[in-house]
């Protein structure tokens, strides 16, 4: 079954490098910011690099994040959020002073706060990404991967049953991967992580039932 995927600019971000990658996998989808393409689509991949409220402020000016909330809240449809696109998901942030998101995931974004020097503020390059669960994106529980970060907040969910991947950073387990029934976000960036970001994508494409 054929299904229209967008890819949904937010202004900033790797979003070349998100579309090859589905290319990669035999997958054509749309970069847009136009809100009848959002409304359209069966299928949506937030990514995201930079700013939380400037990234915000941005899908307002262009009237998408109702129909972002239309299509994950209502209709149900298929969303993976990727970086700072998984953290929109929150109800709020502290970045740069408290800002509202997307509400789709209760939850908060807060400033990663290392207790050891061996942790930087921010979090960049291959971390190991330990699974919690099995889901939609990670088959096995107890599975170990590395994936490509580059983060400076992470998404704290109310619920930590959504949580469904993790990294240690210091003392603390912070959220990697989240899935809440349609919607799927990841902390890392999968467009730059090799094949196992490809495995991984694949994995969400097989759960949107595109292949």
């Amino acid at each position: 079954m054929n299904k229209t995927i967008s890819i949904v600019d937010v202004n900033m971000g790797n979003l070349c490098s998100v579309r090859n990658s589905l290319r990669r996998l035999g997958i054509g989808a749309a970069i847009t910011n136009d809100k009848a393409d959002i409304d359209a689509s069966d299928i949506l991949i937030l990514p995201g690099v930079g700013s939380f409220s400037a990234c915000m402020n941005f899908l307002e000016e262009k009237q998408i994040t109702s129909s972002i909330r239309r299509h994950v809240l209502e209709a149900k449809k298929p969303i993976l959020g990727i970086c700072l696109g998984m953290q929109l998901f929150a109800d709020s942030s502290e970045e740069h002073g408290l800002s509202s998101g997307l509400g789709l995931v209760p939850g908060r974004i807060v400033k990663l706060r290392p207790t050891s020097t061996a942790f930087r503020v921010h979090n960049m390059g291959w971390c190991d990404v330990h699974v919690r669960k099995s889901s939609a994106l990670f088959a096995k529980p107890d599975q170990l991967e590395a994936f490509y970060f580059v983060h400076s907040y992470y998404f704290d969910p109310e619920d930590k049953q959504v949580e469904t991947a993790v990294i240690q950073y210091g003392e603390e387990a912070i959220t990697a991967a989240l899935e809440k029934e349609n919607i799927l976000g990841v902390q890392f960036h999968p467009e730059k992580s090799q094949e196992a970001g490809l495995n991984l994508l694949e994995a969400f494409f097989k759960f949107a039932g595109c292949l």
